[in-house]
């Protein structure tokens, strides 16, 4: 009863102070004239993305053992 309507009012303000928290975190962060918008998209941001590419030291997925060891041939955990 109560101490769920408690519950309840405790966690929107909490909502509510870290909103406020927030917004007063991002009020410096974004000026008004920080976007220009009047030139061409960017060439590697402007249109759809295209086929994934690998990033410098990815290597495809190995295949050999499976990491899940069958129960079979795992350590007993009775005394």
């Amino acid at each position: 009863g109560r101490a769920h309507v408690r519950s309840a009012h405790d966690v929107r303000h909490t909502a509510e102070a870290v909103a406020a928290v927030y917004g007063a975190l991002l009020d410096g962060v974004r000026t008004p004239g920080a976007r220009t918008g009047g030139g061409a998209p960017c060439p590697t941001h402007g249109g759809p993305p295209g086929p994934p590419r690998p990033l410098p030291g990815d290597r495809p997925a190995p295949a050999g053992r499976s990491a899940v060891v069958p129960i079979e041939y795992r350590e007993s955990t009775h005394p």
